[in-house]
């Protein structure tokens, strides 16, 4: 099932996307529909992370924990932007 989903975005950016969309023979709805998904499956691959890191870190150093937390957040974010 389909909804309407209205959004408000800057004139020029709305004429980009719209561009973009046809030079890729796409809707503006699929352009978002899909950087939605992309957002939405990313930020669950790295709630996952983070609950396995809480799982099975939880009973170490809490010095230690935080530098693996910090390493493992900055590991996501590169490999996944």
């Amino acid at each position: 099932m389909t909804v309407k989903l209205n959004l408000s975005v800057d004139e020029e950016v709305a004429k980009e996307i719209k561009r973009y969309a046809r030079r890729n023979n796409t809707s503006v709805s699929r352009i978002a529909e899909e950087l939605f998904t992309q957002q939405i499956s990313k930020e669950n691959r790295e709630q996952k992370s983070m609950n396995f890191f809480t799982k099975t870190c939880g009973i170490a150093d809490t010095k230690v924990r935080d530098d693996v937390k910090d390493t493992l957040t900055k590991a996501i974010a590169e490999k996944h932007g």
